[in-house]
C-alpha cells in the first residue's frame, strides 16, 4: 500500500474528527474513510482532541469572558428599574444573581451555624423523677446554673424574682400568696 501524504492524511484526520463529531460509530468512520481497523480511529480521535486542547482552553476562557461581560451589563441595566419597583427586572436580576451564584459554586448549602433547634443539647431528666441529689427540680437546677453563669451566689430568685411560694409581703401587709395560704387553713 503506498504511503499517504501529509496532506492527505491531515484531510483524512479531519474527516474522521468531523464524522465523529456528527456521532457516527468508529466502524462506520473506518469504513467511510478508507482505514482497516476502527481502533486507528479512536487513535485519530485522541490525537485531534489532544492537539486542539489548548485551543479549547482558551476558546472557553473567552467565552466565559463574554458571559460575564454579557451579563453584568444586563444586570445593571435592569438593577435600578428592579429598585424603582419593576417587576420583571426584580425577577430578571433575581434569575441572573442565581445563575451567577450558580457559576461561581456559591449556591452550596453552608453549615456551621447553630439553628434554633440544635444551639442547645436537651438536658435528660434523671429516672427518679425530676428531682436530682439537693431534690431540686430539674427547671430550679436549670435557673441556679444560669445565675452561677451569670455571676450570681447560686440564688437564682435574685434573677428571676420571687418564685411560687416565695413572696415579698408588700409594706405593711401580706402577700397574695401568704393571702391565699391563710384563706385555706
Amino acid at each position: 500500500m503506498p504511503t499517504m501524504k501529509a496532506a492527505e492524511r491531515e484531510r483524512r484526520n479531519a474527516q474522521v474528527l468531523a464524522l465523529w463529531l456528527s456521532g457516527a460509530t468508529h466502524r462506520a468512520i473506518a469504513a467511510a474513510v478508507g482505514l482497516r481497523s476502527h481502533r486507528s480511529v479512536g487513535n485519530i480521535v485522541v490525537a485531534a482532541l489532544g492537539d486542539s486542547g489548548a485551543r479549547r482552553e482558551l476558546l472557553t476562557g473567552e467565552a466565559f469572558a463574554v458571559w460575564q461581560e454579557r451579563t453584568e451589563r444586563l444586570f445593571r441595566a435592569h438593577w435600578q428599574l428592579a429598585l424603582d419597583g419593576n417587576h420583571r427586572s426584580a425577577e430578571l436580576c433575581r434569575k441572573l444573581l442565581a445563575n451567577m451564584a450558580l457559576v461561581y459554586g456559591l449556591h452550596q448549602e453552608i453549615r456551621g451555624v447553630a439553628t434554633q433547634l440544635d444551639a442547645v443539647e436537651a438536658e435528660t431528666v434523671p429516672e427518679g423523677g425530676d428531682t436530682d441529689e439537693d431534690g431540686l427540680d430539674l427547671l430550679a437546677r436549670m435557673r441556679m446554673d444560669h445565675a452561677r453563669a451569670l455571676g450570681g451566689v447560686g440564688k437564682s430568685s435574685r434573677l428571676y424574682g420571687p418564685q411560687v411560694g416565695q413572696g415579698t409581703a408588700p409594706p405593711g401587709g401580706r402577700s397574695h400568696v401568704q393571702a391565699q395560704s391563710a384563706g385555706t387553713r
